[in-house]
């Protein structure tokens, strides 16, 4: 088999998974490659997969198109190819707002308000308070007589 032959079902396979992945990051429900996100990309990987998605199953089906023989059909696939790329590529690093899902914007808000799951669970009560690299016993407090504390420059009780 040559890679004339193979290839067009390789492209196809690989765009046909990111398609996929890239529709259920924008719907919210695969969100798993958050991980990746300032790791790998400093972008939004998983949505830029819906675009590069689209960009390898055109690619995989120009070939067929041009044996066919028609060039109009084929100078459409470029002028929705080439977008496809360039937005996927541009998303690996950032995407506009007007461009991200709305459970990215609503999570957004939300830590930004302090309202989502892990600021609350690490608020003062919560049930990560004291356990991530704070060490409460190390926080300045005030004696329950109310008086100053000793305390050196540091915050810390002598």
């Amino acid at each position: 088999m040559t890679v004339e032959q193979w290839g067009p079902w390789a492209a196809a396979a690989l765009g046909l998974v990111n398609l996929v992945a890239g529709i259920q990051a924008y719907r919210g429900r695969y969100r798993a490659w958050l991980v990746l996100k300032g790791s790998i990309a400093p972008g939004w990987p998983g949505l830029a997969s819906l675009y590069l998605g689209v960009f390898f199953v055109l690619i995989s089906i120009s070939g067929w198109i041009l044996e066919r023989g028609a060039a109009v059909l084929d100078f459409m696939v470029f002028v929705f190819a080439v977008p496809s790329l360039v937005v996927g590529i541009i998303a690996m690093f950032w995407l506009p707002s007007f461009m991200l899902p709305t459970w990215v914007k609503e999570t957004r808000r939300k830590i930004r308000s302090g309202e989502d799951r892990l600021s609350r669970d690490l608020a003062p009560g919560g049930a990560l308070y004291g356990r991530l690299g704070v060490d409460t016993e190390d926080q300045p407090r005030t004696p329950p007589d109310g008086e100053a504390a000793d305390e050196d420059g540091k915050g810390q009780r002598r």
